[in-house]
């Protein structure tokens, strides 16, 4: 093998073994996100304060609060249809910050995408360690023939 043609192919692995490596930190940081952003929207459904609320657009929503009104995006905006112009609806919000709302319906479709995404990110970086491996092994194997060749 020449020499240039083997640095190049040195550097596919490494590169291959490193896309492998920040995918599987991705995973591993996409998920800590997920369970903590999961475990702040059930904390505020259990200790938030309950209310109705106004929607102004698919996206925001209006309520009041003793401050005052809040026009705010929920933490997890449904899909389209779900929220219709005008619509009351139920939510809650954190007492110490109003601009933490979540709404009061199930948001475990939302849930299970975010950790689809995850096992995405995990199953690729496997997918790339073991396609770098199986790389490495063949440039062993070919480099071994080579120098009994040699000989």
């Amino acid at each position: 093998m020449e020499t240039g043609t083997k640095t190049n192919t040195n550097r596919r692995l490494l590169l291959t073994y490193f896309v492998s490596a920040l995918l599987f930190i991705a995973s591993i940081l996409f998920a800590n996100w997920q369970s903590n952003a999961q475990s702040e929207r059930k904390d505020i459904r259990e200790n938030g304060k309950k209310t109705t609320a106004l929607v102004i657009s698919r996206k925001e929503i209006q309520f009041k609060t003793p401050n005052g009104t809040v026009q705010i995006k929920p933490i997890v905006a449904p899909m389209q249809g779900t929220l219709k112009k005008y619509d009351v609806i139920t939510v809650f919000y954190d007492k110490q910050n109003p601009k933490r709302v979540v709404l009061s319906q199930n948001d475990s479709g939302f849930n299970t995408t975010m950790w689809i995404v995850v096992a995405k990110l995990f199953v690729g970086s496997i997918i790339f360690a073991v396609l770098a491996y199986r790389k490495q092994r063949k440039l062993r194997k070919y480099s071994i023939g080579v120098e009994i060749q040699r000989q």
